[in-house]
C-alpha cells in the first residue's frame, strides 16, 4: 500500500512543476511475523543449558508456526509490532518450551489471539497470568475447568427454553471431547492454588444442582406463561408503548396453549427500552409489564417439564451427574485468568456461537 504526497513549486512567470513522493506503508507479513517470533525465541532459548536447548527450540518452533498461522487467518499479524505483545510472546514461548504437548501449544495460541483481538487492560492481565500457568494444568483438570466455566458462567443465546437446552446439549457434546472428567474435589484445590478459581469449602455457601443453575438464571424462559386473554392484553399494553413491541409476546414451548414474553429475565427490559429509545417513564411501564408476565419468576410446573426434558439429553445428563457430585461440598468462583483459559480451551472444540467476546465476559464478571 502507498500514499502519495504532492509538492508544487513555481517562481514568478514560471511554469508550475508538480512532483510526487511515494511513501510505502508496509504491513506485517507472515514472513515478518515469523522473523519477530524467531528473534524473541532466541532470547528464550538462551535461558536453557546446551542439554535442553535443542528440545526447547523445537517446541518453540512448533508453537510459533501455530501462532503465526492463527494470527494470519484472523488478520492479527500487525500485533507483532506491539512491544507489549512481544513481551507476552516471550513469556508464551517460555511456556511452550516447557511442554511438548500440542494441546498446550494450541491453547497458548488461542489465548494470545484473544489478547491480540482486544486492547483493553482486563484481558491483557488475564491472558498474561493464564499464559504463565498453562503447563501446570493437566488434561483432566483443564477439561473439568472448561466444563465448570461453561456450566457456571455462560448462557444459551436462544430465547426459547427448549432450544436453549438443546443448544447446551450440543455444546456439552463438543466440550466433552476436551478430555476425561476429573473426580472428587482435589482438582478444584489445585486450580485454587494457581489462582484460576476460588474455592470455599464451608457449608455456609454451596452451589445449586446444575439443572437449577441452568433454569433459575433465566427465569423468563421458564415462567408460568399467559393464557390467550392475558397475552392479548399484554400485546395491547406493549403496542401502546411503542409500535412493534407486541411481537415480544410469543408461544411458550414448555406450556402448550400459553404465551410468554420473549426475554430471559426481568432485567432484559432495559436493553429493549434502550433499543427502542423509550423515555424513563415508558421504561418503567415496560418493566411493570415484564413483572406482570412473571419474567423474573420460574414456575414450578414449567421447571419440572424442563428437568424431564433434560433427563432425555445424554450429554447434559452426564455433566449433570458429574457436577452434582461435588456442588453440595463447595462454592466456586472462577477468576479472570481461569475464564481466559477455559474460554480459549472451549474454543478449540466449539465455536461457541452466540457467546460474547472474552473481553466482555471479563468486564461483566461479578
Amino acid at each position: 500500500m502507498w500514499k502519495g504526497k504532492q509538492r508544487q513549486s513555481a517562481g514568478n512567470d514560471s511554469t508550475q512543476i508538480q512532483t510526487q513522493t511515494l511513501v510505502v506503508v508496509q504491513g506485517v507479513t507472515e514472513e515478518r511475523a515469523a522473523e519477530i517470533a524467531e528473534i524473541t525465541a532466541r532470547k528464550v532459548a538462551s535461558e536453557f543449558t546446551a542439554d535442553a536447548r535443542s528440545a526447547a527450540q523445537a517446541r518453540i518452533g512448533s508453537f510459533d508456526q501455530q501462532l503465526v498461522a492463527e494470527f494470519a487467518t484472523k488478520g492479527l499479524l500487525e500485533t507483532f509490532r506491539d512491544p507489549g505483545f512481544q513481551i507476552l510472546l516471550n513469556k508464551a514461548q517460555m511456556q511452550a518450551a516447557a511442554t511438548e504437548n500440542e494441546a498446550d501449544h494450541e491453547l497458548l495460541t488461542k489465548l494470545l489471539a484473544e489478547r491480540a483481538s482486544d486492547q483493553r487492560k482486563p484481558i491483557h492481565l488475564a491472558v498474561t497470568r493464564a499464559a504463565e500457568v498453562i503447563d501446570s494444568i493437566d488434561e483432566t483438570t483443564l477439561a473439568g475447568m472448561t466444563l465448570l466455566w461453561y456450566s457456571l458462567d455462560t448462557f444459551s443465546a436462544s430465547t426459547d427454553p427448549l432450544q436453549s437446552l438443546i443448544g447446551r446439549e450440543g455444546n456439552y457434546h463438543d466440550l466433552l471431547n476436551a478430555g476425561p472428567l476429573p473426580k472428587g474435589t482435589a482438582w478444584l484445590d489445585d486450580l485454587d492454588l494457581l489462582d484460576l478459581i476460588s474455592v470455599d469449602h464451608s457449608q455456609a455457601r454451596t452451589m445449586k444442582p446444575l439443572e437449577d443453575l441452568t433454569i433459575d438464571r433465566r427465569p423468563g424462559l421458564f415462567s408460568r406463561g399467559l393464557n390467550e386473554d392475558e397475552a392479548n392484553e399484554m400485546r395491547r399494553r406493549l403496542d401502546a408503548l411503542s409500535e412493534g413491541l407486541a411481537s415480544l409476546v410469543m408461544p411458550h414451548s414448555l406450556a402448550p396453549g400459553y404465551f410468554r414474553i420473549n426475554a430471559a429475565s426481568l432485567g432484559d427490559h432495559r436493553e429493549i427500552a434502550e433499543r427502542k429509545g423509550l423515555s424513563s417513564g415508558q421504561t418503567k411501564l415496560l418493566e411493570k409489564i415484564f413483572e406482570d408476565c412473571s419474567c423474573g419468576t420460574v414456575d414450578p410446573d414449567v421447571k419440572k417439564k424442563a428437568i424431564d426434558f433434560i433427563e432425555g439429553l445424554p450429554n447434559y445428563s452426564k455433566i449433570r451427574t458429574w457436577f452434582n457430585g461435588f456442588n453440595s461440598q463447595v462454592a466456586i468462583r472462577i477468576t479472570a485468568p481461569g475464564i481466559a483459559i477455559a474460554y480459549s480451551n472451549a474454543r478449540r472444540f466449539n465455536s461457541l456461537a452466540g457467546l460474547d467476546k472474552l473481553s466482555n465476559l471479563l468486564t461483566r464478571r461479578p
